[in-house]
């Protein structure tokens, strides 16, 4: 099944180290697509699979691009993705580079962390949940993260930056998620948001 369905379907729900584990997975797929200069484009839970021992496959790439080894952007005249989890320079349809998926990949981390769907009941369309996007809108933070470390919320904190010049590398946020997971197995739960 989806990550998607594992968050709001099942009976049973996946715990904070299964989270840090398939979220850590996520971006480790990620760094790798974008090492091969792969932007996916369309990132959101129902196109993260999992597998029986909760191993996590990135899928759908029917949106997926190659940026050119002549240029650092992919410029593209159509607007595709999921409305929720689509940089503001996705929903402009501004040229585009990795980080359409670095953002993408803070709103999955954001919504594994509260099992709450982003943005759910706060925009009625896309072009209110545009304009609040563009107007630098974030998802709400919690005061504590409890029981994810820091470094979890400072990897959604770095991937919802405004600006995609400001937001950090794929490897980055693998690096940020394998730190937070390896802190949770240390039982260094520091928990601020």
């Amino acid at each position: 099944g989806s990550l998607h369905k594992a968050l709001f379907e099942e009976q049973r729900r996946l715990n904070p180290l299964q989270k840090l584990r398939i979220t850590s997975q996520m971006s480790q797929g990620l760094a790798y697509l974008h090492s091969k200069r792969i932007i996916h484009r369309d990132l959101n839970t129902r196109n993260i699979l999992l597998s029986g021992d909760l191993t996590a496959k990135i899928a759908d790439f029917g949106c997926a691009r190659v940026i050119s080894s002549h240029s650092s952007v992919l410029k593209t005249t159509t607007i595709s993705g999921s409305p929720a989890y689509m940089a503001p320079e996705q929903m402009t349809g501004e040229p585009l580079t990795e980080a359409v998926d670095v953002w993408a990949l803070a709103v999955m981390l954001w919504e594994v962390m509260m099992d709450t769907k982003p943005w759910e009941g706060r925009y009625s369309d896309f072009a209110k949940l545009k304009h609040a996007i563009l107007k630098g809108e974030k998802l709400h933070m919690p005061a504590s993260c409890h029981p994810f470390p820091t470094n979890y919320a400072n990897a959604i904190k770095l991937g919802m930056q405004t600006r995609a010049a400001d937001r950090p590398s794929m490897a980055l946020m693998e690096r940020e998620l394998t730190n937070a997971l390896h802190a949770f197995h240390r039982s260094d739960k520091t928990t601020a948001c």
